[in-house]
Order: structure tokens, then C-alpha cells, then sequence
């Protein structure tokens, strides 16, 4: 996607992820609006566009996220029952950092390995 000659890194940006973020009949849906200040912020924007363009990357994933997001509460629950992949862990501190979830000890919600 290439930028308008008067558009910032950070507005190609922002466009980008409301496109992902959006969903065709209710936009974006509310519990997901901090990320896009969270975007605004983002030190490189270049690389941030290349990971919301990149398919392996989890540009596909937040965008169906964001489609459940509207008749779904976005939960540390909903995303462990996903593939668990580095993209969803990626999704998940972004999420975090966000405030749009909770900090929690992703060490201590891990299943034990041996029975004591």
C-alpha cells in the first residue's frame, strides 16, 4: 500500500488498521478503539504496515478478532482456545499493552506437566 504524497507513515498506518479493525456493517467495534492510539504511537510505522501486510503475520488474525469482537467479549479465554501461535502471543501482549486485556502470569495459568 503506498502512501498519498501528504500523507504521514503514521496515517497510511492508522488507515491500514481500520481496515483490518472494521467490519463492513459495524465499523470497529468499541473494545477495540485503544488500538488504534496504541498505532498512533508506534516509534516505527514502516514496520508496524509491514506486519499488518505480511499474511503469515497476525493481520489475519486481528481481523477476525475483530469480527467476533462485536458479538464477543475479547478474553484471555477466547484467545486460548486459538491456534496458539507466535502471531496470537504477538495479538495478545499488543492486547495487553492496550488495555483492551488484563495482565495475567501466562507461566501460572499453564497446565502442570506432573501430577505431585
Amino acid at each position: 500500500m503506498r502512501r498519498r504524497r501528504h500523507e504521514t507513515a503514521h496515517d497510511a498506518l492508522k488507515a491500514k488498521l481500520r481496515t483490518v479493525l472494521s467490519h463492513p456493517k459495524h465499523g470497529i467495534a468499541t473494545q477495540l478503539t485503544p488500538l488504534i492510539s496504541v498505532f498512533d504511537h508506534v516509534p516505527n510505522p514502516a514496520s508496524a504496515m509491514q506486519w499488518l501486510h505480511r499474511r503469515s503475520g497476525g493481520a489475519q488474525l486481528l481481523h477476525e478478532l475483530a469480527q467476533r469482537a462485536h458479538h464477543e467479549t475479547l478474553s484471555h479465554e477466547l484467545l486460548d482456545n486459538c491456534r496458539q501461535n507466535y502471531a496470537l502471543h504477538r495479538l495478545r501482549d499488543l492486547f495487553v499493552h492496550a488495555e483492551i486485556l488484563p495482565e495475567r502470569d501466562e507461566l501460572g495459568t499453564a497446565p502442570a506437566l506432573v501430577d505431585t
